[in-house]
């Protein structure tokens, strides 16, 4: 970790003449447990350089409840300094704001803002995970040629692109999300593909075909 630690404070290091004291990166930060539901005694929190991909510092974490995040994060940004001469002051997490909150003031005696990234991972993961818990407490909008679990993986998966494709341009990415949804509704007596990109290069098959007057895609 140490040899992780240290390539990071080059990268950001460059272009300051002399660097000697903590120079600021971005981390993404998360918990994982043994158990689901937090049900495990066993755990860990772990924050990874967002420019180098690496590992700086796993913590080992036991506990019954969901506050040991925050607490194994709050321990590892209070040894930053100490342990890499880093300020982890861009935090990357989910949407989930318990551990964001609690080390956010961690170096406010520098003068130093940190500022909440949110993680496009973590959003595209809470589409399916509202979809399936919305099919799952109304019976009836699951089965075949309704709300199945691999429409759902489509429609997660197509969000997902819709907020990569279109980072600082919210018309865009509202449009590109209303054009994923009509396109998985879309079928062969109804297609809705008018909100797809066109161009032989869509990822929309269908206006793929309209492009190179095809007739490969099927609904």
């Amino acid at each position: 970790m140490k040899k992780a630690g240290q390539d990071v404070y080059a990268l950001k290091s460059q272009g300051t003449p002399s660097a000697t004291g903590p120079v600021n990166s971005g981390i993404s930060c998360d918990g994982t447990w043994q158990k689901r539901g937090y049900s495990s005694r066993n755990g860990c929190v772990t924050e990874i350089s967002m420019d180098t991909g690496r590992v700086l510092d796993p913590l080992d974490v036991e506990a019954l409840t969901p506050a040991m995040e925050p607490e194994g994060a709050d321990r590892i940004f209070q040894r930053s300094v100490e342990k890499h001469n880093l300020g982890y002051t861009e935090f990357y997490g989910d949407g989930d704001s318990k551990s964001f909150t609690r080390v956010k003031g961690v170096y406010e005696d520098d003068g130093i803002e940190m500022e909440k990234k949110e993680c496009i991972g973590h959003v595209q993961k809470r589409v399916g995970t509202v979809l399936r818990k919305l099919k799952r407490e109304n019976p009836g909008l699951g089965g075949k040629g309704k709300l199945t679990d691999s429409q759902i993986d489509k429609l997660q998966n197509y969000y997902g692109i819709a907020v990569r494709s279109n980072v600082g341009n919210l018309a865009g990415m509202k449009k590109a999300i209303h054009a994923s949804l009509m396109h998985c509704a879309s079928t062969e007596q109804c297609p809705l593909h008018d909100h797809c990109s066109t161009a032989s290069a869509s990822w929309c098959r269908y206006q793929q075909d309209k492009e190179n007057q095809t007739k490969l895609y099927k609904h």
